[in-house]
């Protein structure tokens, strides 16, 4: 699977482009090789594994959509590395908030959420600026409208 340029479809409406490239996901033991890897707790790499199994009926074919959505994921963490580091940042800003005696806990305890919230939107901010994540997203949501329509 090329995972660098995925296909870009022409029409809207057609629908087995959608399932080549729904189905062209990484199988099952990548992604769980991939998980096993990570530094995820077991529960969420159970969880991914799960999502990553789920199936649906589409005009009579099975669609791997579980695959297609934990594959896109995985790469997606790849992608945004500002963004992971943003987070990273604010959560060791809290630890060390945390530290200063006497008041560090409520500090720490007021200032987490909107570090959080600073440290992923300016790294999503720098990883949109790159073009790619943005990419890919409408990329990925030009792949899966056709579905959006069957599944009335």
């Amino acid at each position: 699977m090329n995972m660098t340029n995925p296909p870009v479809f022409q029409t809207k409406n057609d629908l087995e482009s959608v399932l080549v490239a729904v189905n062209d996901s990484l199988p099952l033991r990548k992604i769980e090789a991939m998980l096993e890897r990570t530094d995820l707790s077991a529960d969420a790499k159970s969880i991914a594994l799960e999502v990553a199994s789920q199936t649906i009926v589409v005009a009579g074919q099975i669609v791997q959509i579980g695959r297609k959505i934990v594959s896109f994921a995985l790469e997606l963490a790849r992608t945004i590395p500002n963004t992971l580091f943003g987070v990273a940042l604010a959560l060791v800003i809290t630890a060390l908030v945390a530290g200063i005696p006497v008041v560090g806990a409520l500090l720490a305890g007021l200032l987490k959420s909107i570090l959080l919230i600073f440290g992923i939107a300016q790294g999503a901010l720098a990883d949109m600026r790159s073009g790619e994540l943005g990419a890919r997203l409408e990329n990925l949501i030009a792949q899966l409208m056709p579905l959006k329509d069957l599944s009335a």
